[in-house]
């Protein structure tokens, strides 16, 4: 991927190869918010792709990411924001150490502030591979307290220097997988009832049990 001269900085390739590494890009039309946004790199590209980007940081964007009609720059600490509503992406760049960007962002999406998150864990010179445990040890750790599980990769980038880029998402409960399979059993009329404690019912309660499965969906209880 070639540089743009119209880019605030050069970190937005970053973001750009993530996308085709770890596998998973937004669309456009989704909501983002960018903590650590300043010069507007990732910014940048994302509002080029389509996205209404939440631009979090006290300093100052250039170029297309500044006055933009998809961006709104808060000028505001990104350690402390939350999102008034969820968003679709986290992304965060900011400089600070590995353990507290993992604490972040696993809060983020662990909270249902972002459904997915991208970010950079800047290491330190000494124990890389320690730290990179630790992170990922913080992460899990918020997952388990939530009862929720997750997906996370980390990738170091050829555009990487000291650092790695990670891809952070929920995945589905082991409840919503079970409401999922018996809304689509109630749908096909089938008479196999899913194996589990929670589920344990009679299938002449079906429809009562798909009625209590779509609202628990509904409210993002599972």
């Amino acid at each position: 991927m070639a540089d743009d001269a119209l880019a605030p900085s050069r970190s937005y390739l970053k973001v750009e190869e993530a996308y085709v590494v770890l596998g998973r890009e937004p669309q456009a039309g989704e909501s983002v918010c960018d903590l650590g946004a300043a010069p507007g790199g990732w910014t940048w590209l994302l509002i080029h792709r389509g996205l209404r980007v939440m631009a979090v940081d006290n300093g100052p964007l250039k170029g297309d990411a500044l006055d933009n009609a998809l961006v709104k720059h808060l000028r505001t600490d990104g350690f402390r924001f939350r999102s008034p509503r969820p968003v679709d992406w986290l992304t965060c760049d900011m400089a600070a150490s590995p353990s507290r960007i993992a604490a972040l962002v696993a809060e983020w999406v662990a909270s249902r502030h972002a459904q997915h998150a991208i970010f950079n864990l800047k290491l330190p010179m000494k124990k890389r591979y320690a730290e990179l445990l630790r992170c990922e040890e913080i992460i899990a750790e918020r997952f388990r307290a939530a009862g929720m599980r997750h997906m996370l990769r980390l990738r170091q980038l050829y555009h990487d220097r000291e650092e790695v880029t990670g891809f952070l998402t929920a995945a589905p409960s082991l409840i919503r997988e079970k409401v999922a399979t018996s809304i689509a059993l109630f749908k096909t009329g089938s008479k196999r009832v899913p194996s589990g404690k929670d589920f344990a019912l009679r299938w002449k309660r079906r429809s009562w049990t798909a009625r209590r499965a779509l609202t628990w969906l509904s409210k993002g209880r599972a």
